[in-house]
């Protein structure tokens, strides 16, 4: 019998299989969130998870692991849940807890499910839940690499872009030996980390996404879910695989700045930042719809993540 590693035998409370049938998909969005977290699946399915904002496939799903309360307040949360993915047909649930240390789990189902169901997209964005997305930023950026190939570097034929994961990324991060994200050296006995990516925000082309999941059986469990991912799936898979491709530039790293960030005179820089006040998304948002619309007109080349040229600010309105 072959031995697995990392078996993950866990199986669909709640499934959402056509979410990408039979559609051209250029980004499908895999969010973490939790079971009673639906005010902020709401926002998101508002703003940039609305793919009529968009003139090319945007598909998001929710995916998350089963209640971890008892009685008759889990029940309840669940069945809301069920009500809701009848709703919007959007929700991917598995029978892990979905507690933070099982999070691991959570992103090898996200993995799974795209493998399953979704491998034909171009492009796979993770976010957490309370994550402020620019998705035509992000379009702007992958439509140039779509035109260029790799963005550390190496070349690729025009419009297939591989091997591809773009994000905040950690060198050498220290290990945290106290507080909520302690590791012990038992767990891990090394003062730091082999590279990996910030799991608030990433994006990586699709076969990278489908090569994780494959070798994630492979991979021993390690609870903190954003090294497990992007750190030691893509070690094990090596660099001819997948790289890591530097996007810091597109983060706001303050969740307080995201309207001054997002609708101020270098909007167009930013992709990605934490949310800390969910009833300032909804005006933001509105923001950059405009921005995006051309009543604020960019006026700069966009250079490939991680390389973005200083500019000087856009025009504050549209030429008529």
């Amino acid at each position: 019998m072959v031995q697995v590693a990392h078996p993950h035998p866990f199986t669909y409370v709640i499934n959402s299989p056509n979410v990408c049938r039979d559609q051209d998909i250029y980004i499908i969005a895999y969010v973490h969130t939790a079971p009673d977290h639906y005010k902020r699946r709401v926002v998101i399915r508002q703003t940039w998870g609305d793919a009529s904002y968009y003139d090319i496939g945007i598909r998001v799903v929710f995916v998350m692991g089963q209640t971890a309360g008892d009685g008759k307040g889990g029940q309840d949360v669940q069945r809301a849940l069920e009500f809701e993915a009848t709703q919007y047909g959007d929700i991917v649930q598995e029978d892990f807890l979905d507690t933070y240390r099982n999070l691991t789990y959570k992103g090898v189902a996200a993995l799974r499910w795209i493998s399953r169901y979704c491998a034909h997209a171009r492009y796979v964005l993770k976010t957490d839940d309370d994550i402020f997305v620019n998705a035509f930023n992000l379009l702007r950026h992958l439509r140039r690499l779509d035109r260029g190939g790799g963005g550390d570097g190496r070349t690729a034929l025009p419009g297939s872009p591989r091997g591809i994961l773009l994000c905040l990324v950690w060198y050498s991060m220290m290990v945290m030996r106290q507080g909520k994200w302690k590791v012990s050296k038992a767990e891990w006995p090394d003062d730091s980390y082999p590279t990996y990516c910030s799991g608030s925000a990433f994006i990586m082309t699709t076969d990278v996404a489908v090569a994780m999941h494959r070798v994630s059986y492979d991979v021993p469990f390690f609870w903190v879910d954003d090294f497990y991912i992007t750190g030691l799936l893509p070690l094990k898979l090596g660099p001819s695989v997948v790289r890591h491709t530097q996007f810091i530039s597109a983060y706001v790293l303050n969740g307080r700045q995201l309207e001054e960030k997002f609708t101020g005179p270098q909007w167009y820089q930013y992709v990605f930042s934490h949310v800390h006040n969910l009833d300032a998304i909804q005006a933001v948002w509105k923001t950059v719809v405009r921005l995006s619309r051309g009543e604020v007109q960019p006026t700069i080349p966009f250079a490939l993540p991680g390389h973005l040229p200083k500019v000087t600010a856009p025009p504050s309105k549209k030429p008529r």
